[in-house]
């Protein structure tokens, strides 16, 4: 069955501390764990997209970089659009898993700022930014980040149900849309190249 927030949350250990809007400052001080979900609801799946949000925008930017590639190939905006729909979970509300072994409130800051396609501060989860949904950021402190974010995604993976798992064109690794790499488990085999400087 699909993961809600305090799924994961619990499967750490630990209790989510508060939920602001994405770009929002997240008060936490602390290192810790932290969310990104289409709902501020911790326990539904009703916000759940069956299709994509893809920013149009955002895929105008990547298909301006030369260096882009689907598979080893320049990419229409088709081919594009269809590798990003091919690690979309539709049953799930979970976009992203995320640790921060420094204050909260700084690295989410980071990845607010860091733009589509930039190595720094934040290149990681940069697949969020190719979304047009409102999102919400749920966080909680802890100082065993590592080990909080590790079983938060195996027990993301392990939940994700038998049918979204079929579809993933990396079926390996149903780990959320915008996670790259799951620790023990390898980076997430999405195809696209040179998307990040």
């Amino acid at each position: 069955m699909p993961s809600t927030i305090v799924d994961v949350f619990a499967a750490a250990g630990v209790t989510p501390d508060g939920v602001v809007p994405w770009l929002a400052p997240v008060p936490a001080r602390e290192p810790g764990v932290y969310v990104v979900a289409l709902t501020i609801e911790t326990a539904s799946l009703t916000a759940a997209l069956a299709q994509i949000p893809l920013d149009d925008h955002a895929l105008g930017s990547l298909l301006a970089r030369p260096q882009l590639r689907v598979n080893g190939q320049p990419p229409t905006r088709e081919a594009l659009a269809a590798r990003f729909a091919a690690c979309w979970l539709p049953d799930e509300v979970i976009v992203y898993i995320g640790l921060s072994s420094r204050p909260l409130r700084e690295r989410l800051r980071e990845y607010y700022v860091t733009p589509l396609g930039a190595a720094r501060p934040h290149a990681g989860g940069w697949f969020v930014k190719t979304l047009d949904v409102p999102l919400y950021v749920h966080y909680a402190p802890t100082p065993a980040f590592a080990a909080a974010e590790q079983a938060m995604l195996d027990a993301f993976a392990a939940a994700t149900s038998p049918p979204t798992r079929a579809r993933l064109h990396d079926p390996a690794r149903p780990i959320p849309y915008a996670n790259l790499r799951w620790v023990g488990h390898g980076r997430k085999r999405h195809g696209i190249d040179g998307a990040r400087d």
